[in-house]
């Protein structure tokens, strides 16, 4: 997902949100009172809060609440990544089972 994104938004590179909604994306499912993976990557990534913002302010930036989220995950509403939704939907009926 981030190469997707930082491959799509050459040269001004990737963005603050687009990064979040990677990590959330990837780390999903996590109480996030007992782990949340955003802290440990600021923590490990001094530079994140230095990301580019302005697809926040013209309102092109991915989600990155939980309900954007799932009906990113459901409905595929980031094009770089349609091909890919219905194999990780399979994956998670699998591994629910």
């Amino acid at each position: 997902m981030v190469v997707n994104f930082s491959t799509k938004t050459r040269p001004s590179g990737l963005t603050a949100a687009q990064l979040e909604h990677s990590i959330k994306r990837n780390f999903g499912g996590f109480d996030t009172d007992q782990f949340n993976p955003m802290d440990v990557f600021r923590e490990k990534l001094h530079n994140l809060e230095t990301l580019p913002r302005h697809d926040e302010e013209d309102g092109t930036a991915p989600p990155t609440d939980p309900m954007g989220l799932i009906k990113s995950s459901l409905a595929a509403n980031v094009p770089q990544l349609q091909e890919y939704v219905c194999k990780i939907m399979i994956i998670r009926i699998l591994c629910n089972n």
